[in-house]
């Protein structure tokens, strides 16, 4: 692969320009975690293929489940997927 260009500038404050997003994923991260442990004597047992839809039944207003036990504004239908997904994919790691 040939080098077309290169920046000898160094980004400075990166960091602040992630702040709100990680807020949000640490928040959810939290929740998640609360949910498992508050439900771990349920779902212990299971295997990490089935631990993620187990939690999400918990958490998730769907079509087929109005009532989801724990609710949370992180996992309303405009902002689940992505931080949602990251979360439960960093606890089964």
């Amino acid at each position: 692969m040939e080098v077309v260009k290169t920046l000898e500038y160094k980004i400075k404050n990166h960091s602040k320009i992630f702040g709100k997003t990680i807020e949000i994923f640490n928040e959810a991260l939290s929740f998640i975690i609360n949910v498992i442990d508050q439900e771990f004597d349920s779902i212990g047992h299971l295997s990490m293929k089935s631990l993620v839809p187990a939690v999400e039944s918990f958490i998730h207003f769907t079509k087929t489940n109005t009532n989801p036990k724990y609710k949370n504004d992180c996992f309303t239908n405009t902002h689940r997927t992505f931080v949602e997904v990251q979360s439960l994919k960093l606890l089964v790691l």
